[in-house]
């Protein structure tokens, strides 16, 4: 006999069954589909948000050292936010009296037209945008099969909203925004161009003074009146045992140690080079200038009792070949060892001596340059040629 009321039943236990698989089915999607956004983008998440933190710390950093928004959209478009801030640091460390100019660090691009930046437009700009794209409920109903001819949704039923449940509470835990997970998960950023162009310049003042007064002797061959002065200071201080030297604008630095030396070597020093240009009526001078002006230097503190040539030229230049830190004498006549006399080959000599000159000072320089000469002169080698030698030994210094 048909049991009609056991046919319904069964129908219904079956739709249960199959309502129940859909469920599973569609939880099971979207824990697979969690697990691999989880594995991929929340590690990237974490590592954007620390990111943020370094760069936010940053964008405050430069904008309390008087930089404005354009100029820091120039520095941190670029990427050199954090060597901006060091570069300020070393400068202050290195000059008492630095003072930040963030117009001759920074130049912006004559096109630039004032657009109301904001800090968070400049930071989204570093960072990139995230590409969120659909809502979590469209990814949701799109992982769910919402509306794709199951039972479920033949019975006007939504998997989706279990779904949903299920990534919120996932996101919540987790402390993350589950599009951006997503989005970062298949590295789905934006980066568009910087917002302001123009360029970052990062130049200690003492290098570029340097590098133009370099510049200036090397096109005239000759050395201008006050690197004369200069140099012949620098001398006196490291012969005469002090530890003087000079800021970037050419203001002497009394050191801790040898004050009054140094006091004493300046007078004598000063002195001497006056005499020199009234007798020589000079403004530009060469290297035979320096290697007289540094052996009157020599006998005027020999005079006064403190001259040191231990302290001048044997603070560590030595010939490259394993003499490095022995005392490399005085200027002609001297009796002191003079690692240059005996080379067998001018060529070698010439290595060497710029291989010894590299990274010493202006007096250390000078006095390899005039143990060369006199090591040359015992070569008999001709005065035009060591002349020429010890341009291409200077310019290689």
């Amino acid at each position: 006999m048909f049991r009609l009321g056991a046919v319904i039943g069964g129908a219904a236990k079956r739709a249960s069954e199959i309502l129940e698989e859909e469920r599973k089915e569609a939880m099971d999607t979207v824990n697979e589909q969690l697990k691999i956004w989880t594995e991929l983008g929340l590690p990237k998440v974490r590592a954007r948000k620390e990111l943020m933190r370094t760069k936010d710390k940053v964008f405050d950093s430069l904008q309390s050292e008087g930089f404005s928004l354009p100029q820091i959209a120039v520095i941190m478009g670029q990427g050199r936010g954090e060597a901006t801030l060091d570069h300020i640091q070393s400068q202050r460390n290195s000059y008492d009296d630095y003072v930040v100019k963030p117009a001759e660090i920074v130049t912006i691009s004559p096109s630039y037209e004032e657009t109301g930046l904001t800090k968070d437009m400049i930071l989204e700009n570093v960072m990139g945008k995230v590409n969120k794209g659909s809502t979590v409920t469209d990814a949701v109903a799109s992982l769910s099969g919402q509306g794709d001819g199951t039972l479920t949704s033949l019975f006007g039923g939504n998997l989706s909203g279990i779904s949903k449940r299920r990534m919120d509470a996932f996101a919540t835990a987790a402390g993350v925004d589950i599009n951006e997970l997503r989005a970062l998960a298949s590295d789905d950023v934006t980066y568009d161009k910087p917002l302001v162009e123009g360029d970052v310049r990062l130049i200690d003042p003492a290098t570029a003074a340097s590098k133009k007064r370099a510049m200036e002797e090397s096109q005239t061959g000759l050395t201008t009146t006050n690197t004369f002065n200069r140099n012949a200071l620098e001398y006196g201080f490291a012969f005469s045992g002090s530890d003087a030297t000079f800021d970037y604008q050419g203001n002497i630095i009394y050191g801790p140690q040898g004050r009054t030396r140094a006091l004493q070597a300046r007078t004598i020093v000063s002195k001497i080079v006056a005499e020199y240009q009234r007798e020589t009526g000079k403004t530009r001078f060469d290297l035979n200038d320096e290697l007289i002006v540094q052996q009157r230097i020599d006998e005027a503190l020999k005079a006064a009792g403190i001259y040191d040539a231990g302290q001048g030229a044997g603070a560590g230049v030595g010939q490259s070949g394993g003499q490095g830190g022995s005392n490399t004498g005085q200027v002609q006549g001297s009796t002191s060892t003079n690692p240059y006399l005996g080379y067998s080959s001018v060529g070698n000599l010439i290595s060497d001596a710029i291989a010894d000159g590299m990274g010493a000072n202006t007096a250390q320089q000078s006095m390899i340059l005039a143990q060369v000469e006199i090591a040359m002169q015992a070569q008999n080698v001709p005065q035009a040629d060591i002349d020429i030698a010890l341009e291409n030994i200077k310019a290689g210094f």
